[in-house]
C-alpha cells in the first residue's frame, strides 16, 4: 500500500484485494471522516480475485452466487448504489470528502471533470454525459441489471460508451455530511461477462 499526502488530502493505491477488504476500507475513511478524525481520501484500487459488487440497495438474489463461487468470483455489497458491476479489467477509484453545500450531482460534476482532465493526460479524450435518462423506465428491463448499460448525467463516455462507472452515498451526524463516491474505470471488456453472472 502507497500512501502520500498533499494539502488537506490523502492519497493511498492499495493496490489488488479482495471485495470485503475494498468496500470495508472505504466505509471505514467515510465514517472515520464523519467523526471528525480522518483527512478527505481519493483511493485507487484493483480487485483480487474478480469481484461482483451490488449496489447498497440492489437485489443480491438478481446475480447467481453460486456460479461465482464456482468461478472464484467474489460478491460484494457495495456501501454505495448504483447496480452491480463485475469489477474485472478496470481501475477503481473511491472518493471520500466534505460535503459542504454540495449536491449530489455538482460533486458527481467535480469529479468526473477532473476525471476527464486525467484522462486526456493519457491521450483519452473522454466526455461527460449532459442528459439524465429516465432510470425508472430503464430498470424495468432484466438488461438493467449490470452497472454498464447505462450512463447518468455526468458519467464518464468514450466514443459514446460508457467508460467510468460511478455511485455515490451520503452520511451524515450533527456536524457534519460525508461522500464517499466509488467509480471502476474500465481498461478492458471483461466487464461484459456480467451477463453470464445474472440469475
Amino acid at each position: 500500500m502507497q500512501t502520500a499526502i498533499s494539502g488537506n488530502w490523502q492519497f493511498v493505491d492499495t493496490k489488488e484485494n479482495t471485495g470485503m477488504f475494498n468496500m470495508e476500507f472505504d466505509e471505514q475513511c467515510a465514517r472515520t471522516l464523519l467523526a471528525g478524525a480522518g483527512v478527505p481520501t481519493l483511493r485507487l484500487f484493483r480487485w483480487k480475485p474478480w469481484a461482483v459488487s451490488i449496489g447498497f440497495n440492489q437485489n443480491i438474489g438478481e446475480i447467481d452466487v453460486e456460479k461465482c463461487a464456482a468461478l472464484g468470483i467474489d460478491v460484494v455489497r457495495r456501501p454505495t448504489g448504483g447496480r452491480a458491476i463485475l469489477h474485472a479489467e478496470e481501475l477503481t477509484y473511491s472518493v471520500v470528502m466534505l460535503a459542504g453545500r454540495h449536491s449530489v450531482l455538482e460533486i458527481y460534476n467535480m469529479i468526473s471533470k477532473a476525471l476527464v482532465n486525467g484522462l486526456s493526460l493519457f491521450g483519452i479524450e473522454a466526455t461527460l454525459q449532459r442528459l439524465q435518462p429516465n432510470f425508472a423506465e430503464t430498470y424495468k428491463h432484466p438488461s438493467s441489471i449490470p452497472c454498464f448499460t447505462a450512463s447518468a448525467r455526468y458519467e464518464i463516455e468514450l466514443n459514446g460508451r460508457k467508460l467510468v462507472g460511478s455511485a455515490q452515498r451520503r452520511y451524515r451526524n450533527d456536524e457534519r455530511e460525508v461522500v464517499l463516491q466509488h467509480g471502476s474505470i474500465l481498461t478492458g471488456p471483461a466487464h461484459r461477462r456480467l451477463a453470464d453472472l445474472l440469475a
